[in-house]
């Protein structure tokens, strides 16, 4: 195990890049932090709120982050430096997720746990400007997950639905669900999206629109969920202070652990499969070793 040392406020989120060299973590003190093997970590100049959403582009020269205060920001990996700083939207940026090859960037919109007008745009990356189609949501859009090699793009909103968009095509398809979702996540071969449900996951086969299964076992909310780079491994985690690992095909739950951090609300798993990454209420990030006891 490894910690990760350099937040001082819950880190809202995790994420690597496609081929694991860079870690990116935000977090609600405003800081936003770039971790490199043997994780020294570069410093920018962050965000004046706290920091809800960060994504890598494709190809992991720029990540984009997104604060409660509507400021989006794209920055150079390697250097730190901001190169394009947006006008501020007009709700908390919720979810950052880049698709079709990074042309698009997604952008949700809106207030988690409240209820409050919120969108989901994308931006054109290669034109920089504002995609026309604007989904608008009464009570927000809560989270953003996308396939990054896809038109596939998947929101939760406040209304205890789920939208899968495929953006080559004019209108999302609604997902309806018991109650309101924290987390989403596309398998890496896009036919199963995981949804974080009250204390549970449900995984949803998006051929037939139908739950596939429900997996249960944690004794708090789950907040984040992540599919492991081969699909046939789900990590959760929960504000019952524990990370589970999760066998897709038959939804039993393989491994537990209990992190150092508190209530867990960011994840990440590297691309190549043997370490996840948690962030918790208490700033501190931790490197878990899958094959570790």
């Amino acid at each position: 195990m490894l910690s990760l040392d350099g937040h001082t406020g819950i880190v809202s989120a995790l994420t690597f890049c496609r081929d694991g060299r860079y870690l990116a973590s935000v977090a609600r003190d405003g800081s936003v932090r770039i971790w490199q093997p043997p994780f020294s970590s570069l410093c920018t100049d962050g965000h004046a709120a706290a920091v809800l959403a960060v994504a890598f582009s494709p190809d992991a020269a720029q990540f984009a982050t997104g604060a409660k205060d509507g400021s989006l920001r794209i920055w150079d990996t390697q250097t730190g430096q901001l190169i394009r700083d947006f006008h501020r939207l007009n709700a908390p940026i919720s979810g950052l997720a880049y698709l079709k090859q990074g042309q698009f960037l997604a952008v949700g919109t809106g207030e988690r746990m409240r209820q409050r007008l919120g969108t989901l745009q994308l931006w054109n990356v290669a034109q920089a400007r504002w995609h026309n189609d604007i989904h608008r949501e009464r009570f927000g859009v809560w989270n953003v997950t996308a396939q990054p090699n896809s038109c596939s793009v998947a929101w939760a909103n406040g209304q205890r639905g789920v939208q899968v968009w495929d953006i080559s095509k004019s209108a999302p398809i609604h997902l309806p669900q018991k109650s309101n979702s924290l987390s989403l996540a596309f398998s890496p071969d896009g036919n199963t999206l995981a949804v974080a449900l009250d204390w549970n996951i449900t995984l949803i086969n998006l051929e037939t629109k139908q739950p596939r299964r429900t997996l249960s076992g944690h004794k708090g909310i789950v907040s984040v969920v992540a599919f492991g780079p081969d699909g046939s491994t789900l990590v959760s985690g929960s504000w019952d202070k524990t990370v589970r690992l999760w066998d897709v095909a038959t939804g039993r739950e393989k491994r537990s652990f209990s992190f150092p951090i508190g209530r867990v609300y960011s994840l990440a798993y590297a691309p190549h499969g043997l370490t996840i990454a948690a962030g918790g209420d208490q700033g501190v990030i931790y490197l878990w070793d899958m094959d570790s006891d």
